[in-house]
């Protein structure tokens, strides 16, 4: 999966120097980041994950999944 808030910024800077500034492509890539989860929040999520049994856990591992 390629990285969406870097490639966000990317097209932000070039259209801005190219006299046609996106801010709610910045904007949009600062909610991708803010709402990312940490290293130490996906291993939490893991374990979790590990502990529950049955379809709750197919959904938890989809969701996690989802976090990269």
């Amino acid at each position: 999966m390629s990285d969406i808030a870097k490639e966000l910024r990317e097209r932000s800077l070039r259209a801005e120097q190219e006299g046609e500034p996106l801010a709610l492509l910045d904007e949009a890539a600062d909610e991708i980041e803010r709402l990312r989860l940490t290293f130490k929040e996906r291993q939490a999520m893991m374990r979790a994950t590990y502990r529950v049994v049955g379809a709750d856990s197919e959904i938890l591992w989809s969701l996690l999944e989802r976090t990269r």
